[in-house]
């Protein structure tokens, strides 16, 4: 493909909130290191927390050349909760999962062979320890340098499941962004769709971007999602109110820091709304421009069909 999806995750996020850095942590509950190719794609700054379920893949990626310091590489099968589960292993394992293979993945890969079930103990990923997305919302306002916290999940038939646990836990709204790979329609026992995963996650705050048609599979389609700076400020502010709200007998120093902090919060949510409106704005007075032009070209045209008539 000639743009990977983190790309395009990346420059949305640069867009939207100047961040410069990505700490992503990529999750694959399968066989492999994935599809995502996410090492090969990581610039100078950001950082990577690999979890592979498959141990022979952790061997083989620690012996690649990875830059220092940047990547972190372990082996965990993770899941909604913790305890004995079975890994289906087929003949292409991007498609091992948790879950066994429903008809229509068989239908989709007709050459796809089963080739066991290996009993694994799963971890709970609410305990995978996920990066504080940085600056806080104040610098993320005044536009300057940030990173932006980043999940990519690769975990087929499992994906809806794994959100809500991260939501269940508060770790969902810590995250900037995601990217994970489901099929449109269930491919595994107990799945759930790509639609009600996309619903969740607009439920929780995120907006979807759009992808190409040529990023991925048809039938088991990339989803990017990040959330909106204006959202994080949001929820930057209730936050800031639940703090003053439990905290009734602050001394006046303290209460007066978190006045403060509201207040400025308060002002970087005006701004970042301000803006928008501003954008929208400039947006309809293109399209005005747009339309007249459109006009005085068709009233050209009828002039000098006109004079063409005449001659």
């Amino acid at each position: 493909m000639s743009k990977h999806c983190l790309d395009q995750l990346r420059d949305h996020l640069s867009r939207d909130r100047g961040a410069r850095a990505l700490d992503i942590t990529h999750v694959v509950v399968s066989g492999g290191m994935g599809e995502a190719g996410l090492v090969d794609r990581l610039g100078p700054d950001d950082s990577l927390r690999l979890v592979l379920a498959d141990p022979q893949a952790v061997v083989a990626l620690s012996d690649r050349p990875m830059p220092a310091g940047l990547v972190l590489l372990e082996q965990a099968v993770l899941a909604p909760a913790a305890g004995p589960q079975v890994l289906h292993r087929t003949s292409f394992a991007p498609l091992d999962g948790l879950g066994a293979p429903a008809p229509a993945l068989l239908r989709l890969f007709p050459g796809l062979r089963l080739l066991g079930d290996d009993p694994v103990e799963a971890r709970d990923i609410a305990t995978l320890p996920l990066p504080d997305p940085l600056p806080d919302p104040i610098d993320e306002a005044a536009g300057t340098e940030g990173r932006a916290a980043v999940l990519c999940l690769e975990a087929p038939g499992r994906a809806l499941a794994l959100l809500r646990r991260l939501a269940q836990c508060g770790a969902l709204a810590r995250l900037d962004a995601l990217l994970l790979r489901e099929g449109r329609e269930p491919l595994y026992e107990g799945a759930a769709p790509l639609s009600d995963v996309a619903q969740m996650l607009t439920a929780e705050g995120f907006g979807l971007i759009p992808t190409q048609a040529w990023q991925g599979d048809p039938d088991r389609p990339w989803l990017l999602a990040a959330k909106p700076a204006i959202e994080r400020l949001r929820q930057a502010l209730a936050a800031a109110r639940c703090a003053l709200a439990q905290r009734p007998a602050l001394s006046a120093g303290v209460e007066a820091e978190l006045q403060a902090e509201l207040k400025r919060l308060r002002e970087a949510l005006a701004k970042v709304q301000s803006e928008r409106d501003d954008a929208r704005q400039r947006l309809a007075s293109m399209r005005d421009q747009l339309l007249r032009a459109e006009g005085q070209i068709d009233l050209l045209r009828d002039l000098l069909a006109a004079d063409g008539t005449a001659t």
